[in-house]
């Protein structure tokens, strides 16, 4: 076997591992409920999901207007395997995963150990969810329910180039979606500010 072949299998394994084991650590606290987090400024972080520490940040609902209320981010962190003061600590990493409207949370829990087992282990793993994305309050929906919202995502392309007409089904669903928000969502109008980088930036000094 080819030296380079070695290193792909050996980081493939190592992927893969990582995977299954964050699976598991999702699954063994899926009841983890954030609203008994208490939402502040400051980061205060508090243990769940088994390994990983959350916290609630309290931010504007809009920047330019600070009248228009406060959201709360949930953010989930999967620490270091050295002290903050150690020299070998690296920092935080932190990932959002865009859609948008992925859940940066969801998206950390099942997979840093697939993180740290490339980036190694030496960095704070960091995950939110944007306003109005996911466990982050208050929630951006206009579906009546959850399988309203399944019936209308299952024949949505999973790639764009899956086939020759499933581009035209991304865009055509998009602008279904759009028509969608305008009809119901009398939050939206409140919430089209919605900007993932500005929260992004407000967890720069905390961490």
């Amino acid at each position: 076997m080819r030296p380079c072949d070695l290193t792909q299998n050996l980081v493939l394994a190592l992927c893969l591992g990582g995977l299954a084991s964050a699976r598991t650590l999702a699954r063994r606290d899926a009841t983890f409920d954030w609203m008994n987090l208490t939402a502040s400024t400051n980061l205060t972080l508090s243990p769940c999901y088994d390994v990983f520490q959350c916290a609630r940040l309290t931010v504007p609902l809009q920047y330019s207007n600070a009248s228009a209320g406060e959201a709360q981010i949930a953010l989930v962190v999967l620490p270091a395997n050295v002290s903050h003061d150690n020299p070998a600590y690296l920092g935080p990493i932190l990932f959002n995963p865009g859609g948008p409207g992925g859940s940066g949370v969801d998206a950390v829990v099942e997979n840093a150990p697939v993180f740290q087992a490339v980036l190694g282990s030496n960095f704070d793993v960091v995950g939110f969810d944007p306003r109005g994305v996911g466990h982050s309050t208050p929630a951006l929906a206009f579906f009546e329910s959850p399988a309203e919202a399944l019936a209308f995502f299952a024949p949505y392309p999973l790639d764009a180039n899956e086939s020759v007409s499933s581009l035209g089904r991304i865009v055509a669903s998009a602008h279904l979606l759009d028509d969608l928000a305008n009809a119901r969502g009398r939050t939206i109008a409140e919430l089209r500010f919605l900007n993932e980088v500005k929260t992004s930036f407000q967890f720069r000094p905390a961490l």
